[in-house]
């Protein structure tokens, strides 16, 4: 089982730097799969990204070294088409308290 102490920790954007490595993640994201994102304005959204008071998480990215981590999301029914094969839509109950 993972210590919660070692999972990564799921917090606001607090600063400029935060913000670039936010899109970073994204643009790594992007550039991980085999499907060009226009479709989906991708590259707009990320340029546009702000720090939000309450969101969506429209995309989950993890990377490889981190996939397999329990991080407390559950796979749930897709609500909206998506035309990428092998999308999984994922849930977290923020109601539930803090992430580690």
């Amino acid at each position: 089982m993972t210590d919660a102490a070692s999972l990564p920790a799921v917090r606001p954007i607090a600063t400029a730097a935060d913000l670039t490595a936010v899109r970073a993640l994204f643009r790594e994201y992007a550039a991980s799969l085999d499907t060009d994102l226009c479709f989906q304005d991708f590259d707009a959204e990320v340029n546009g990204l702000e720090p939000p008071a309450v969101g969506e998480i429209k995309r989950l990215y993890v990377r490889r070294a981190g996939r397999g981590q329990r991080l407390g999301f559950r796979e749930i029914t897709a609500y909206r088409h998506n035309p990428v094969p092998g999308t999984l839509v994922m849930e977290l109950d923020l109601t539930l308290g803090p992430v580690p």
